[in-house]
C-alpha cells in the first residue's frame, strides 16, 4: 500500500473520497503554528495525487462535504490535544 503524507485538508479531503484512509495524524508547530501533518495510505494514491495536482481531479460535493467535515474534526482535535500536552510540558519544566 502506498503513502502519501500533507497538510492540506483539501487534498487530504480527495484521497479519502478516492477510498484511501488515514493512517497517521501527527500535529508539529511549524513558524509557531500548529500544522497536522496527515498521512494517507490507498493503493493508488501516488495517481490520484498527479490527477489532484494537475487540476484534473474531480469530486461529488456531497462527498466532498463529508469528507472534510471528518477530516477537520479529525485535525481539530489532533491540534487541541497537541496544544494541551505542549502546556503541561511547559509546566512540567518550569517554563509558564
Amino acid at each position: 500500500m502506498q503513502e502519501i503524507q500533507t497538510f492540506d485538508l483539501y487534498e487530504g479531503s480527495y484521497y479519502l473520497s478516492r477510498n484511501c484512509s488515514i493512517e497517521t495524524i501527527e500535529a508539529t508547530t511549524i513558524d509557531g503554528k500548529v500544522n497536522c501533518r496527515i498521512t494517507i495510505a490507498g493503493e493508488s494514491i501516488h495517481t490520484l495525487q498527479a490527477t489532484y495536482f494537475s487540476g484534473e481531479a474531480e469530486i461529488r460535493l456531497f462527498d466532498f462535504r463529508r469528507t472534510y467535515s471528518q477530516l477537520q474534526k479529525l485535525v481539530h482535535d489532533c491540534k487541541r490535544k497537541y496544544k494541551l500536552q505542549m502546556k503541561h510540558q511547559q509546566y512540567a519544566g518550569g517554563q509558564v
